[in-house]
């Protein structure tokens, strides 16, 4: 187990304590962003984009840069023939960071918006 995720599990632990030392409720989330570019479901992300105001040509440019999305593997040492990317944003892209950072604000506005937090620290 990486010293990350094992420092992380401690931490959980302690709040978790924390909480049901003052009979607290409690929520907690742990995201695993391993391949996490990958598993962007794309006509969640025009939606997102499009619910927080970006301008649909931008949208729609977006779309058709995606909707030729190709790629191939390579299987011991012999490359497959094209197959289309139907998940996911673009390795290397420049956009790529930006476009999955708004999917996780979706994510976790929607997942703590009916919930109240605590400060921690």
């Amino acid at each position: 187990m990486a010293k990350g995720c094992t420092d992380n599990i401690f931490a959980f632990r302690l709040i978790i304590q924390q909480f049901e030392r003052y009979n607290l409720p409690l929520i907690l989330m742990f995201l695993d962003f391993i391949a996490a570019f990958d598993n962007v479901t794309r006509q969640k992300l025009w939606k997102i984009l499009q619910n927080d105001g970006i301008p649909l040509k931008f949208v729609e440019l977006m779309k058709a840069y995606y909707d030729a999305s190709v790629s191939r593997v390579r299987i011991y040492g012999e490359e497959t023939e094209e197959f289309l990317v139907e998940f996911g944003v673009k390795q290397g892209c420049i956009l790529s960071p930006t476009l999955f950072n708004y999917c996780i604000d979706w994510v976790l506005e929607n997942a703590l918006s009916s919930y109240p937090g605590a400060q921690v620290g």
